[in-house]
């Protein structure tokens, strides 16, 4: 992974969002993915745009979906506390 993207991510895990190295990883190949498929002429320079963006993505996602599974288990009456996610 470059060095700028490095960065980005370690600025998200001072700010205690939790991201791996494998799931950083991901994120970029689906940046270029995104931008092949777009036909973004300067990838190198558009790529830290667009994986800031994307792990923002990415981490509102993951949080919805752990919302989601809680409010879905605190329905069929298993003990959780859904509060304890916000």
């Amino acid at each position: 992974m470059r060095t700028d993207l490095k960065e980005i991510v370690e600025g998200y895990r001072k700010d205690d969002l939790p991201l791996s190295d494998e799931e950083a990883e991901d994120i970029e190949k689906f940046c270029y993915r995104k931008m092949e498929v777009a036909k973004v002429e300067n990838k190198e320079e558009y790529l830290p745009l667009l994986f800031k963006d994307e792990i923002r993505n990415y981490l509102f996602r993951r949080a919805v979906n752990v919302k989601t599974m809680l409010r879905q288990m605190e329905k069929e009456g298993i003990d959780v506390c859904v509060a304890c996610a916000e």
